[in-house]
């Protein structure tokens, strides 16, 4: 019996030793296994799956270095990446901040930390970063450009080119839009421009009347001084080449003259009037005021008698006429023709020629009204913004007087207004184009609206406003949505004092809903939060740097008054509850220093009193060393 007891524990032994060595085999396979892939994942960088795979290897071999150390050392990581967590979401949370204040400079800073600690290509970081950075590049070329065009301006400005440092100006002002010093450059070159071209128009003025008047000298002179004003122009240039055309026919038919009067004297001595009468006469064609000529032929008509003194009278008057009517001096002209009708009123030459005078006359005045209708059809389209038709009305006016100067001007100036027109309503519909393409059809339907605005005859916007409005009715209820969640993701923001977040939901809500006022007011409401937080700020601030003027001065009760101030503004302020702390303390210090020295004081009195002078002296110097 004890024998088959000694058999049965003997195998139990063995089978139970057996099953230990199998369990333990296996558990030393699976903390292999185990340590293994902790060793993959860590060699990953994973190391919260780490940390897991190495705790888990932990359980086979608590007290394993290598897995120990690798612990450690996961800890130590994490700490550092919370860390570095912490001080990436600070510095997206100030580059926010910077970026709802417009401080650039600011937010590229923080957002370069926020890269330096974590790099993501799609990150909204990255992104933001790289567009500030266009940003910052863009602006400099806009302002070097700008340099430019300004430069330009002032050379031509000072080399008195003010058309061309209009255009200079005008350039520059399409970069930076509504800038008062480059409208004032406009605006001062307009008025060059404008006395410059009132000049001209005075010197053109004054010269054709001197012209009409036969002081063609006087004439070209004014002539002369509209170009100056105007090089460029044809108008004068062929005056004064009209007028040099004459003064040297002039020139020369003077000499003929006098050899066509030394033949007539010559005739009138030998008293053959009729071919000396020719003579003078011929003179008189080519000098009217010929006084000699005028003499003679008065003397020969009393000599061949009073019709033949008419018919002279006639032919001189038509002569006359002629000549007016050639200069075309239609109302000096058509009067020479009556005074011709009047000698001999049968005539029908003098007739015809007042019928051509008064059509032309007629044609003048037709053509000065048309010119007027035309100017004040583009002065009142020009008022209400219709550039095209106020171009068309300018043009046909310069049709009737090619060389108005002030019509040049407007003409010139709503082109430059059709041309500015383009160019913004050619930049909304690229940008409407872009923003419908990547399906941000709000922002794009304003756009398109823009464009609308600026030509309302184009069909494109409206079409593309249109195809939004039909899109935007099946994406209603998704709008609710996000309408909702921006204006309830606003409100926590704001609740929780995080007013430029607030701002962005807001907006965002309005964008949405554009003609909703709940967004409105709400964005209202996180100015009004802002501008109250920026008065607390400044008054906190103010009682501060007064708490501690009368604490560097002293004054303890005064300070703490200031400081006490402050804290009611920011109760939670360590800085000020430290400075009261301080100012509590040195009181205290003062009200101690006092009552010594008042006792000081008294000793002092009784010692003297009392003639203890030793006394009295130590007593009193005690208090001076106090209040020393």
């Amino acid at each position: 019996m004890r024998l088959q007891f000694l058999k049965y524990s003997l195998s139990l032994f063995f089978i139970l030793f057996f099953l230990s060595f199998t369990i333990k085999s296996q558990n030393d396979d699976v903390f292999k296994k185990s340590l293994h892939f902790a060793d993959s994942v860590y060699q990953l960088k994973q190391y919260e799956n780490a940390k897991s795979a190495y705790e888990y290897a932990a359980r086979f071999q608590s007290n394993n270095a290598h897995i120990q150390n690798r612990l450690t050392e996961i800890n130590q990581i994490l700490a550092r990446q919370s860390d570095k967590e912490e001080q990436y979401k600070t510095a997206v949370s100030e580059a926010k901040k910077a970026l709802y204040t417009n401080d650039l400079n600011k937010a590229k800073e923080e957002l370069q930390k926020a890269v330096a600690i974590k790099s993501d290509p799609t990150s909204w970081v990255n992104l933001k970063l790289k567009e500030i950075e266009n940003q910052a590049a863009a602006d400099a070329q806009l302002q070097k450009d700008l340099q430019t065009k300004m430069a330009a301006g002032d050379k031509y400005f000072t080399n008195k080119n003010y058309e061309e440092a209009e255009r200079s100006f005008s350039e520059a002002l399409k970069l930076i839009p509504n800038d008062a010093a480059v409208i004032q450059k406009i605006a001062q070159t307009q008025e060059k421009i404008k006395e410059r071209n009132t000049a001209y128009q005075q010197h053109i003025t004054e010269a054709d009347r001197l012209y009409q008047a036969d002081q063609i000298t006087e004439a070209k002179a004014e002539y002369e001084k509209a170009l100056l004003q105007r090089p460029n122009q044809n108008y004068p240039q062929q005056r004064i080449a009209l007028i040099l055309s004459i003064l040297e026919e002039e020139a020369d038919l003077e000499k003929r003259v006098k050899i066509v009067i030394l033949e007539a004297d010559r005739l009138f001595t030998e008293k053959n009037y009729e071919a000396a009468y020719t003579k003078y006469q011929s003179a008189l064609d080519v000098f009217p005021g010929h006084q000699h000529s005028k003499e003679r032929i008065t003397e020969i008509d009393g000599i061949l008698g009073e019709a033949r003194a008419q018919q002279r009278a006639y032919d001189q008057t038509i002569a006359d006429a002629d000549r007016l009517l050639l200069q075309q001096r239609y109302p000096e002209a058509k009067t020479k023709y009556e005074a011709a009708l009047a000698i001999k009123s049968t005539e029908a030459y003098p007739q015809q020629k007042i019928k051509e005078i008064d059509g032309i006359i007629a044609k003048q005045q037709s053509d000065a009204n048309a010119f007027a209708q035309w100017v004040a059809k583009g002065d009142d389209h020009f008022a209400i913004k219709q550039f095209d038709d106020a171009k068309t009305a300018f043009e046909q006016a310069l049709l009737l007087h090619p060389n108005d100067a002030d019509v040049t001007t407007k003409l010139n100036n709503t082109t430059a207004q059709i041309t500015k027109i383009d160019r913004q309503y050619a930049d909304f519909i690229i940008q409407a184009d872009g923003q419908y393409k990547v399906g941000k059809l709000i922002e794009a339907q304003v756009a398109y609206e823009s464009a609308s605005t600026l030509k309302p005859k184009e069909n494109y916007p409206r079409t593309q406003i249109a195809e939004i409005q039909k899109r935007l009715a099946g994406q209603q209820e998704m709008l609710e949505k996000s309408y909702s969640e921006a204006l309830a993701s606003g409100d926590n923001f704001f609740n929780n004092n995080d007013f430029p977040n607030a701002k962005i939901e807001y907006t965002k809500a309005a964008g949405i809903k554009p003609k909703e006022q709940m967004p409105k007011d709400k964005l209202a409401a996180v100015e009004a939060a802002v501008a109250q937080q920026k008065q607390i700020d400044e008054q906190f601030a103010g009682f501060v740097k007064t708490g501690d003027d009368h604490f560097t001065a002293k004054r303890w009760n005064e300070a703490l008054t200031s400081f006490q101030s402050a804290l009611n503004l920011k109760t939670d302020n360590v800085s000020v509850k430290t400075k009261i702390t301080n100012c509590e303390s040195e009181i205290a210090k003062a009200t101690t220093l006092e009552g010594q020295f008042r006792q000081h004081i008294a000793d002092g009195d009784r010692f003297f009193n009392a003639k203890a002078w030793n006394d009295a002296k130590t007593s009193y110097q005690a208090a001076m060393q106090i209040k020393s």
